[in-house]
């Protein structure tokens, strides 16, 4: 049940009630992924925000702003109730506490408190169901980067974990190809030199009695072929990512919080429709998302 590394605000550890670093000496193993078991229950809380900005320029006249900011919410117990052969979730049940979205001063409900949801995945694809019905699509598109099932795709650790043990302040590279993988997937074409990613132990720590390792996920993609209409050219295209997670050492404990930040930026140019000019449109993208999954 845990974002994927691109898909997924470094904003998260100071309300944690961190307590001092552990010993920077030490080796530590890093494991990103869990096994989890049928049965395992967990606190979720989420809440981030989504911001879409569009600047369009046309020749010889002044730039036209609009733009829309989404703020979610979700809470809810969750229950795991199948996994696969690679010990991750396939089925996940849910009592929903809260789940909406604001925008604007309108405030969207999306699922009513008490409310159960099932998360299943088949063929690479999440599917979200409550009450018999598949869950409106801006509330799944919400939860498809949330909800940690096996979709096929590289697990954390393939990504951005490795099988050295490292000390406090280590970094390595992460797997481009897992990156480049997940980004075809979503409709997107990149190369492997414009990919620069890394992953860091940025410290270990005690938080309620129990060491965390925070680990620092970061990578920057340049050169993106994203698909546009036709007669679009695509000027530049860029995404970077920052991913800071806090994961206990003892890997058979698997309660943990993440902060995302995700920024994207297409710059197009396009004809006018009567053709006499050109408009230059810069879109931005910027994904934020703190959650905590705590095992009960």
């Amino acid at each position: 049940m845990r974002i994927t590394p691109v898909k997924r605000a470094a904003i998260l550890l100071a309300a944690l009630g961190m307590t001092p670093l552990v010993s920077h000496a030490k080796d530590y193993p890093i494991n990103l992924d869990f096994a989890y078991q049928v049965g395992d229950a967990y606190r979720v809380s989420a809440q981030g925000a989504i911001t879409n900005l569009y600047i369009a320029t046309t020749i010889a006249a002044a730039p036209q702003t609009r733009g829309k900011v989404v703020n979610w919410k979700f809470e809810a117990d969750a229950t795991i109730k199948q996994v696969s052969d690679r010990s991750l979730p396939t089925v996940v049940e849910f009592v929903v506490q809260e789940f909406h979205t604001e925008s604007a001063g309108n405030r969207t409900e999306l699922l009513a408190e008490g409310s159960r949801m099932t998360a299943t995945v088949a063929d690479g694809q999440k599917t979200f169901m409550s009450n018999g019905e598949p869950l409106p699509d801006e509330g799944s598109k919400l939860l498809v980067p949330l909800v940690d099932l096996d979709d096929g795709e590289k697990t954390n650790q393939e990504a951005f974990g490795t099988d050295i043990a490292r000390k406090p302040g280590d970094e390595w590279p992460a797997n481009k190809s897992a990156l480049i993988e997940g980004a075809k997937k979503q409709g997107l074409d990149i190369k492997p030199e414009d990919v620069n990613a890394v992953a860091r132990l940025a410290k270990v720590q005690t938080v309620e009695e129990k060491e965390m390792m925070v680990i620092q996920s970061t990578a920057s993609i340049a050169n993106i072929v994203p698909p546009v209409p036709a007669g679009v050219k695509v000027d530049s295209a860029n995404m970077k990512f920052d991913v800071l997670v806090s994961l206990p050492v003892d890997a058979s404990r698997p309660a943990y919080s993440e902060a995302v930040n995700v920024q994207r930026r297409v710059d197009t140019v396009s004809p006018n429709n009567d053709g006499s000019k050109l408009s230059i449109v810069e879109i931005r993208r910027h994904l934020k998302v703190v959650s905590n999954f705590k095992r009960k």
